[in-house]
């Protein structure tokens, strides 16, 4: 697994400002912002090219080291995401691996070494858990949602929706009849494909600002019925295992699993995607 290198990467009363006193202050930070975004843009592709090169001589707690310091240093792209996840691979950290994997299908889901290498390390979790059966229409509009980002989507809405508008205009100054049938029988399929796309835009959207997926980073987990310290273990779970948080109280997270079952487990246990 070689790394992608990166290409880029209410209170007392105050005066009030004049409009000459305003403007100078904008200009200030406007003047600040010009000169410290590219140090700033400078120094995360740094750090990213230094965590290549780490992770090509095998140093990967260092390659680890420098992703993370590109990313607190504002460069977010899934090629960044996916090279943290590939460095906490090699350090065998499966937790880690996944959850970075996983946040890089976030951000572009047609990232198909990401999903390869998310399904190599799902493989060497210890929990086998069987999901709900489900509808398969459901099963599909996931499947799209999820492989095709939203901007995509919106994209593709909007050509269908072009397309529609066309082909409502050719029925309305067509003269013949069968333009007119066939106008009206194309404007009847993308009528259809323009609702199906937006409905699809719409899960890819809900898919994109989920934050209610998790991933368990310790070793062993112990979830409990209640959320309670004095609460006995329903069962345990081990790292990298993927989960649903329903609602946090009292310092603990209630949490689905794919096969339904529910339970509290520490809120440190887990982390968001």
């Amino acid at each position: 697994m070689k790394p992608i290198i990166n290409k880029q990467i209410a209170g007392s009363r105050q005066p009030i400002a004049t409009p000459h006193s305003s403007f100078l202050i904008f200009s200030f930070y406007l003047l600040l912002f010009t000169f410290t975004a590219p140090v700033a843009a400078q120094n995360a592709l740094t750090q990213a090219q230094q965590g290549d090169a780490a992770f090509s001589q095998k140093n990967y707690t260092a390659a680890v080291e420098n992703y993370r310091n590109a990313l607190s240093a504002g460069q977010t792209s899934p090629e960044l995401l996916y090279n943290l996840g590939n460095a906490y691979f090699r350090l065998d950290s499966l937790a880690q691996a996944i959850l970075y994997y996983e946040r890089t299908l976030r951000l572009d889901p047609s990232f198909d070494d990401a999903r390869e290498n998310l399904q190599l390390a799902n493989s060497r979790t210890v929990d086998r858990i069987s999901p709900l059966p489900s509808f398969f229409l459901a099963d599909w509009v996931h499947t799209l949602a999820s492989r095709i980002s939203f901007p995509a989507w919106r994209i593709i809405t909007l050509l269908v929706l072009a397309l529609l508008a066309a082909a409502i205009v050719a029925f309305l100054l067509s003269h013949s009849l069968h333009r007119r049938k066939l106008a009206f029988s194309v404007a009847v399929l993308f009528t259809v494909l323009t609702v199906a796309s937006f409905l699809l835009l719409l899960a890819a959207i809900h898919h994109a600002n989920d934050h209610s997926q998790a991933v368990v980073m310790q070793q062993s987990v112990a979830v409990k019925s209640t959320p309670e310290e004095v609460s006995p273990d329903k069962l345990i779970l081990h790292e990298g295992t993927k989960v649903t948080i329903s609602q946090t109280l009292s310092g603990y997270h209630e949490i689905i699993l794919a096969d339904g079952t529910k339970g509290w487990c520490d809120t440190n246990s887990v982390e968001r995607i």
